[in-house]
């Protein structure tokens, strides 16, 4: 029993896999890079009369493939790209280069709100800490039966406590 028998539309799918590895062979004649050639033409002569794929097409496509990883998939630049007529250029780098521009402006971001996290670690803990001393403090006076007046007079008082402590400090 044979498995491997082709449809009327695999035959003309192969034939159009063979008229376009013959035009990509024209075309790599005349010095444009391509790895569908390598790849679809492999492909259509791999298949033998019978229909069968035989043990050379997985060398074949093996072959095209490394072929296709040597050659960085490269293609002709589009115009407008920014590459210069038939420089050629290749879409997985460009790819991975974008991948390296996000990373590289996340790895930033991420090292710019790590500094603004410890700033605001050195600045916040002292702060905090003195607004809750403040607030413990007109509590307790409060708690003590202190008037609004006595309280401004209080924290006042305190305020010139910390001026002159600071300035022996300094």
């Amino acid at each position: 029993m044979d498995l491997f028998i082709e449809t009327p539309r695999q035959v003309s799918e192969r034939r159009e896999r063979e008229l376009r590895a013959q035009g990509d062979r024209r075309d790599a004649l005349q010095g444009v890079p391509d790895v569908a050639s390598a790849s679809s033409g492999c492909g259509a002569a791999s298949i033998s009369a019978g229909g069968r794929v035989g043990g050379e097409a997985c060398a074949c496509q093996d072959a095209a493939a490394a072929a296709g990883r040597a050659q960085g998939f490269q293609a002709v630049a589009p115009h407008g790209a920014g590459h210069a007529g038939n420089e050629p250029y290749s879409v997985a780098q460009e790819a991975y280069r974008e991948e390296l521009a996000f990373d590289k402006r996340r790895t930033c971001r991420r090292k710019r709100l790590a500094v603004l996290r410890v700033v605001r670690l050195i600045i916040g803990i002292p702060l905090l800490l003195a607004v809750v001393f403040v607030g413990s403090y007109v509590c307790t006076c409060i708690l003590n039966g202190a008037t609004p007046e006595e309280v401004a007079e209080l924290l006042g008082e305190m305020a010139g406590h910390v001026t002159s402590f600071f300035a022996q400090l300094g």
